[in-house]
């Protein structure tokens, strides 16, 4: 039986706010970041990413990305889809990518 808990959370300026999430609803690929959260961002403004994992079954280190917000598009129930688009990712960032999104969608 698996006990471990995963948590998926999305997180603005270092923890002025935070928005936990079903990990179903976070999508990472080598391309960028898909998710659903109350924010709306400004198209084509660029971020600096986070990406961590805080497991103890599966420790990965935290990979820091700049993407850009490609899409923000309000739905129905007053969330936004958001997609952001990896800038410059280097080649040997790619390995702990796929490895971080694969943890994701074993959740």
């Amino acid at each position: 039986m698996n006990t471990h808990h995963f948590q998926t959370s999305l997180i603005l300026n270092y923890g002025v706010d935070s928005l936990p999430c079903p990990t179903t609803e976070v999508k990472v690929s080598e391309l960028g970041i898909s998710f659903f959260s109350r924010w709306n961002f400004v198209v084509g403004t660029e971020f600096s990413i986070g990406l961590a994992n805080h497991s103890h079954h599966s420790p990965l280190p935290t990979l820091t990305l700049s993407a850009l917000v490609v899409r923000s598009e309000r739905l129905p129930d007053h969330q936004h889809a958001t997609t952001l688009l990896f800038l410059d990712l280097p080649d040997s960032l790619r390995p702990q990518l796929r490895a971080f999104s694969q943890t994701l969608a074993a959740a």
